[in-house]
């Protein structure tokens, strides 16, 4: 991607470092229902791209699945909470318990049948600004 001719730079946030480590500065919340091949697919996506300068976070949301869903934590490079809904409520009420999960200043909501391209997680982190912004779209 080159420069436009008139086009504002744009900012490339710096990741926050804690003793030499990078700090998780974004969450990802994925709510869903009776889809473990389609969770386990976003989750590889996810693996694919992360970098290790821009880390962040996954929560998973099962909304009340049956047999609920089961999700390990090995060969992932980031960590992923799995949080539980005891029945069905819905993709929001899913969105909303995910958030509730959330100790991040940026939050990322994806569907369990979405395949982000490799780079989405950093393009986030650098695009929106967790001091000033309320909602990002992208």
């Amino acid at each position: 991607m080159g420069e436009r001719r008139g086009a504002t730079p744009r900012r490339v946030r710096e990741t926050p470092v804690l003793n030499g480590l990078s700090v998780v500065i974004c969450s990802v919340v994925i709510p869903t229902y009776n889809r473990p091949d389609q969770i386990a697919a976003a989750l590889d996506a996810l693996a694919a791209q992360y970098e290790s300068d821009a880390p962040f976070a996954v929560i998973v949301v099962d909304d009340g699945s049956e047999p609920a869903l089961s999700i390990s934590n090995r060969d992932r490079p980031f960590p992923v909470n799995l949080v539980r809904l005891t029945e069905n409520r819905g993709r929001a009420a899913a969105r909303n318990a995910g958030i509730s999960a959330v100790d991040t200043p940026l939050t990322v909501f994806l569907d369990d049948d979405i395949r982000v391209e490799p780079g989405y997680m950093r393009a986030v982190q650098n695009r929106i600004d967790p001091e000033g912004s309320e909602i990002g779209i992208g």
